[in-house]
């Protein structure tokens, strides 16, 4: 990837645009800028309780969670996720699935 023009280096969930150029027939992006957010049908966010399976993978809601976005959250946190419709190869079909998430205060659920 070419570079981000800002002062930060975007986090997952962030909103870029992106500048692209065709080099040998294949697209290449050449540089990113942050953007405002966009509503778009395959990204969402859910409220719920992190359900954390013995390998390490988790749901909120039916919304799957990998371990890395898991971090050191514990199980049945209070969570705000930030998720997108991604292909399932094991299931062959398109399911939820958090990119982010945000532990939320008592008081905020």
């Amino acid at each position: 990837m070419g570079v981000h023009k800002g002062k930060q280096k975007p986090q997952a969930g962030d909103y870029v645009e992106l500048s692209v150029a065709s080099v040998d027939g294949n697209k290449e992006v050449v540089a990113s800028s942050s953007s405002k957010q966009v509503d778009m049908a395959d990204v969402s966010y859910v409220e719920g309780t992190l359900r954390i399976a013995p390998k390490g993978f988790g749901f909120v809601e039916d919304t799957f969670v990998p371990p890395f976005v898991i971090g050191n959250l514990k199980n049945e946190t209070k969570v705000r996720a930030l998720r997108i419709m991604s292909w399932d190869k094991s299931k062959a079909r398109h399911n939820w699935k958090a990119i982010k998430l945000t532990e939320l205060n008592f008081n905020e659920y």
